[in-house]
């Protein structure tokens, strides 16, 4: 008997329904392709649509800032620039027409700031009213802009250095270090003016963007600083003018008024008329009436430049090196001494009823000559660090920016090539010392000598700051008492 594979009929109808089931998924996915395509041709279509309609209004923009210009508002502060934005009216049209990559002339509101700059090192701050702004260390040029009433401070091994004007000149300057721990309070003015602005090519700039544009101006001057706690180096000088009017001492000291040099020759005119009438009567009753007129001009002489370091001791005194000749107002006595050692200058000390003078010569004082030492290696930490920041963006650029030497002699020979063929001797003495200065660059080691004497200096600096960090971060000593006999 012979067996036949037949299909159940229970098995057929399960088949057939997993063919029809097949068949419709078939049938709906090329629907939900057909429909997924006709979707995003219609997005597509959409947003090209919409492409278009930018560009039109674009267009419109384009032709509407010929007649009104946008606004650029651009402001920088002691030469940099710190913002620059559109004004809001304007910003979402030029957006518009930079995405589009459309051009479009724009007027400019210029803003520039020259204020009161100055250096940080370390931990320093400015008291404004009941605030306490901490200041960002900057070896450089600071754009943080001072206040009229500002007090400048310091923290422990912190200085600020270099406070001046922006615009200093030879004939008026301020140059103030303050030392760790101490403070100062600095009245500024300001003048504002409005010069006409200035353009890269003028003969290009519409005349509606001239018309737009405008420029504004801002110059802080320093009107007075109040020396409030703590020890500076001050050098000030304004031509013809009395520095006693900027340069103040706080109220809790004894009152002092510094003379200039020329005080210095009226008495050194006096000394030599004390002794020659003692040596020949005759002879200086002679001179007498010349060597008066030319100690009352030195006398009436204005005290148009001050020096040296002051220091507020918080026991009330205050004590001056390398300064001026200067007036205790409170017991009305000048003084005499002038020092001839830089290194161990006349230390004066004034208290509220004594002025003494100290030559420190011959009566060393430790805290004297360490602060002269300590004023030395500061301005050497600081040249150091600068230098070693310079050498570390050099090392930086040429790691960026490297190039084969190869290249280099490439360069100089393709040059001398095409000036050859060009026949100008002018041109062709140039391409061989070009040819030459690269010849002798590759001789010389090319870009990694270059590279090898920039790491050698890197470390040179490096260890110069780390030797010197500790000498600006130590303490100084005491002052000596001064004797009864420098009060003479």
């Amino acid at each position: 008997m012979k067996n036949e594979n037949k299909i159940s009929p229970a098995l057929a109808k399960k088949l057939e329904k997993l063919r029809a089931d097949a068949e419709k998924k078939v049938a709906s996915q090329k629907e939900e392709d057909y429909s997924k395509e006709i979707e995003e041709s219609r997005t597509l279509g959409k947003q090209q649509g919409m492409k278009y309609q930018e560009i039109e209004q674009c267009y419109k923009i384009a032709e509407e800032f010929k007649i009104n210009p946008p606004i650029l508002n651009s402001t920088h502060i002691n030469g940099k620039l710190i913002e620059q934005h559109y004004e809001p009216l304007f910003a979402k049209k030029v957006e518009m027409l930079k995405r589009n990559n459309f051009s479009f002339n724009t007027a400019v509101h210029y803003t520039s700031i020259f204020g009161v700059v100055f250096g940080v090192l370390g931990k320093a701050y400015v008291k404004r009213g009941m605030q306490k702004i901490p200041l960002p260390e900057n070896l450089e040029e600071s754009t943080f802009l001072l206040k009229d009433g500002d007090i400048l401070g310091t923290e422990k091994a912190s200085y600020i250095f270099d406070i001046r004007e922006s615009n200093d000149s030879d004939s008026s300057y301020t140059r103030i270090t303050i030392f760790p721990k101490s403070e100062l309070k600095i009245s500024i003015e300001e003048k504002t003016t409005n010069p006409p602005p200035a353009f890269m090519e003028p003969s290009k700039a519409s005349e509606t963007i001239k018309r737009n544009s405008k420029s504004t101006v801002t110059n802080q001057k320093i009107k007075t600083i109040e020396l409030v706690a703590g020890l500076f180096n001050v050098s000030i000088r304004r031509e013809k003018s009395n520095v006693n009017n900027l340069l103040k001492i706080s109220s809790s000291y004894p009152k002092i008024t510094f003379k200039p040099l020329a005080v210095a020759v009226g008495n050194a005119i006096d000394d030599l008329m004390i002794k020659m009438k003692k040596q020949n009567a005759e002879l200086a009753k002679k001179y007498e009436k010349i060597y008066s007129e030319q100690r009352d001009k030195a006398l009436s002489t204005v005290c148009d430049n001050i020096s040296g370091f002051i220091e507020l001791c918080k026991d009330g005194s205050l004590v001056l090196i390398r300064s001026n000749i200067i007036r205790h107002d409170g017991i009305g006595k000048e003084t005499k001494k002038m020092f001839t050692n830089p290194l161990k200058p006349i230390k004066i000390t004034v208290t509220k009823n004594v002025l003494y003078e100290t030559d420190t010569n011959k009566i060393p004082d430790g805290r004297v000559s360490g602060i002269i030492v300590l004023n030395d290696k500061f301005l050497s930490y600081i040249g150091a660090l600068k230098a070693k920041k310079d050498y570390e963006e050099r090392l930086s650029k040429s790691g960026n920016q490297s190039r084969p030497d190869s290249s280099v002699k490439q360069e100089a020979e393709d040059m001398m090539k095409y000036v050859k063929e060009s026949g100008d001797k002018e041109l062709i003495e140039v391409a061989k010392a070009q040819l030459k200065s690269a010849e002798d660059y590759i001789a010389g080691g090319g870009s990694a000598a270059t590279e090898n004497i920039q790491l050698n200096m890197l470390e040179k600096y490096k260890k110069q700051v780390d030797s010197l960090k500790p000498d600006i971060e130590a303490e100084l000593p005491s002052y000596n008492s001064p004797s009864k006999s420098d009060a003479d």
